[in-house]
């Protein structure tokens, strides 16, 4: 006498793929968005601090730093490769501007044309990217009921 599937009392109920995809809140691609959005929130904030008074990237420069690994991590999760090199950018760019300070061995007047302009230049790709970014992201989200393989020109309308 054999035991089918059918006769357990303890298996779990089958439910389709599709109930399972659309009962999700929030998009495949929801904390890739948030990471970016927040990089380039903080970037632009410490670009602007940094106009005001170049020793506020003491604090906003490690902001980014770990902005930057977090927005890194999930988005090399999802496989965007592109978002990954973006959360990257945060935490070089920060080296980069210590590296700036240090090497040159610039005093904090001194420091305060050089690093303002690096941050706006860093802010000004970054910003940029980032809306590609952001617009391929939700293209993603969109055909992400393709099935793999399957060319979007061949989906029936």
């Amino acid at each position: 006498m054999g035991f089918d599937d059918f006769d357990n009392p303890y298996l779990a109920p089958e439910v389709p793929f599709e109930v399972v995809r659309e009962s999700a809140p929030r998009g495949a691609y929801f904390w890739v968005r948030l990471w970016i959005s927040l990089q380039m929130l903080v970037a632009v904030a410490g670009t602007a601090a940094a106009f005001v008074d170049v020793e506020t990237i003491v604090a906003t420069g490690p902001i980014l730093s770990i902005f930057g690994i977090f927005g890194t991590i999930v988005c090399v999760r999802k496989r965007y490769y592109f978002g990954a090199l973006i959360g990257a950018s945060g935490p070089v760019i920060s080296v980069a501007i210590f590296l700036v300070i240090f090497l040159f061995n610039l005093s904090p007047t001194a420091a305060q044309r050089p690093v303002p302009l690096i941050g706006a230049v860093y802010m000004a790709i970054l910003c940029a990217m980032g809306l590609v970014a952001l617009r391929e992201t939700i293209s993603l989200q969109a055909n992400a009921h393709i099935p793999a393989g399957e060319r979007i020109s061949e989906m029936p309308q």
